[in-house]
């Protein structure tokens, strides 16, 4: 997986390379092939911009990208990240609609359970540092609160990989039973992805071979102390003893 970002970082910033250098940022009647944005009032729509330093600077020569430049970047790699991590159809739940006590039927003690699940949540998308785990009923929000996670984090630039568990399990067994896909490219791009969230842990058809791969993919990342967000409506001691 981390193959597969270098690319697209790659392509989102490889006009660098292809411009030549402008001997001024003004608009010409090429101007509409540049990459920067045409109403920028600092390049022109150029995208880039000749430093002014004296001769035998390290950087003299090299061209300094646009702010406009640099936004347009940012935005493409943010789009790329975001088609790989699966989050198309929970890209609008966020932190933001997510309601803490607006729910008909909560109780007062279910609304502050919600409300602390709330909160860490939010601490854990800005260190995004061990794992995490919300436990709960079906509806109780937690895909929710675990989506608004991701793409919070995926909006800043962090690679992310969003599976319910029993997906995750079928895309493993798809690889695994066809030649022409690579058993182990995917699995490697599950537990090496710089942050994984395992929705709906426990709902999995608990076969040797699941519980093997769960396993393998939980202990990769504790020993590697990569961060992990799990939700299920099991409690941790019904989950099975070597992953609880």
């Amino acid at each position: 997986m981390s193959d597969r970002i270098e690319d697209i970082l790659k392509k989102a910033a490889e006009g660098i390379s292809k411009m030549s250098s402008p001997s001024s940022s003004k608009t010409d009647p090429g101007a509409g092939s540049y990459p920067g944005d045409p109403n920028c009032e600092i390049c022109g729509g150029i995208g880039y911009l000749r430093q002014d330093l004296p001769v035998g600077h390290p950087n003299f020569g090299k061209l300094q990208i646009c702010s406009c430049r640099a936004g347009q970047l940012r935005k493409q790699a943010r789009a790329g990240l975001f088609k790989m991590s699966n989050l198309e159809e929970l890209a609008h739940l966020t932190f933001e609609n997510f309601e803490i006590r607006g729910q008909i039927g909560l109780g007062k003690a279910q609304a502050d359970s919600l409300e602390q699940a709330f909160n860490h949540a939010q601490q854990y998308a800005g260190k995004l540092q061990g794992w995490l785990v919300l436990q709960g009923p079906y509806g109780s929000g937690k895909t929710h609160l675990a989506a608004a996670v991701a793409n919070f984090v995926v909006d800043l630039g962090v690679p992310t990989l969003f599976l319910t568990v029993p997906d995750l399990l079928d895309s493993l067994r798809f690889s695994y039973n066809n030649p022409e896909s690579s058993f182990e490219e995917r699995f490697e791009d599950i537990r090496r992805s710089p942050l994984l969230v395992m929705d709906d842990f426990g709902t999995e058809n608990a076969t040797p071979w699941a519980q093997e791969k769960l396993f393998q993919i939980l202990n990769f990342r504790y020993i590697n102390n990569l961060p992990l967000l799990i939700t299920t409506n099991l409690s941790l001691n019904q989950l099975e003893g070597r992953i609880r």
